[in-house]
C-alpha cells in the first residue's frame, strides 16, 4: 500500500508492504474513513484487516482470523467499520 499527497506528488506520505512481490493474495478492499482520518485494508491470504491512520501508516488496529474478509465500509461518523 502506497499512500500520496495530492497536493506533493513527489513521493509516497508513507508505505506498507502487506505480501511478499508477486504474491497475488494481498489486498482485496481498501476504503478510506469519511473523515479522512483513517485507512483500512483487508487481506485475502492472512484473513486479516488493518487500520492504520491515513496521515502518518501508524497501525491504529488489525483483527486476525477473519473468515474471507472482502470488503469494508465505515460508518458516516467514521466511528464504525463492517
Amino acid at each position: 500500500v502506497f499512500v500520496w499527497s495530492v497536493s506533493d506528488p513527489e513521493g509516497p506520505l508513507w508505505s506498507q508492504a502487506l505480501a511478499p512481490a508477486g504474491d497475488s493474495f494481498g489486498i482485496r478492499s481498501l476504503a478510506f474513513s469519511p473523515d479522512g482520518k483513517l485507512l483500512a485494508a483487508t487481506e485475502s491470504r492472512k484473513s486479516r484487516v488493518t487500520l492504520w491512520e491515513a496521515a502518518t501508516g501508524k497501525v491504529q488496529q488489525e483483527w486476525s482470523d477473519i473468515d474471507s474478509p472482502l470488503d469494508l465500509a465505515f460508518s458516516p461518523d467514521s466511528q464504525r467499520l463492517a
